[in-house]
């Protein structure tokens, strides 16, 4: 069980592909350790839970006790590329950066992502989004108007996209598309 210096200790489980992860949603202080509240550590292959600052987790604090955590769904990783859906007209969506990863205090289940722009702009900045609005960045490689291989993030430009895939010249790596311009295009 819980030891008394670590009774009140209160988390939340994240489950991502399917290694878990846990927030911890009140600060643990036991002997030398001490793991601030908000903190993300995630599951090890040999079942330990490791903090980002690289601090583990002891065997003794039951993870396990669902008093303690809650079950959640972490669909992105920090440092994992994403697209944001404005849905708004005016505003472009964009390609960002998972920064940190928050849970509504209200909500547990309510996963937040604070994004920083990919590309640096005055006009959009690092922003607290839910995941309904993020998708997983893929780009994908292409022939441009002047024969040269250039890539781009998939979900930006939806008509540039479709139009790139059925002119066939919508394709996963450089190399395959420098293969492609080669057996296309005259010498």
């Amino acid at each position: 069980g819980i030891g008394s210096a670590v009774s009140n200790t209160v988390g939340f489980f994240i489950i991502k592909n399917k290694m878990k992860s846990l927030i911890i949603n009140k600060e643990i202080n036991v002997n030398d350790i001490n793991i601030k509240a908000g903190e993300i550590a995630e599951m090890q292959l040999d079942g330990s839970y490791k903090t980002k600052s690289g601090i583990t987790i002891p065997s003794y604090i039951d993870i396990d006790n669902k008093k303690n955590f809650t079950e959640v769904v972490v669909r992105f990783s920090i440092g994992e590329f994403v697209v944001v859906n404005t849905e708004v007209f005016t505003v472009p969506n964009y390609v960002g950066i998972v920064a940190d990863i928050v849970l509504d205090k209200n909500s547990p289940n309510n996963v937040q992502y604070f994004i920083e722009p990919y590309e640096k702009s005055k006009n959009i900045r690092r922003t607290k989004i839910p995941f309904t609005k993020l998708s997983k960045a893929e780009f994908y490689w292409f022939i441009n108007s002047k024969g040269k291989v250039n890539s781009r993030f998939k979900g930006l430009d939806p008509i540039a996209d479709n139009w790139l895939k059925v002119s066939n010249n919508c394709f996963k790596t450089r190399e395959e598309a420098r293969l492609h311009y080669a057996k296309t295009m005259p010498i």
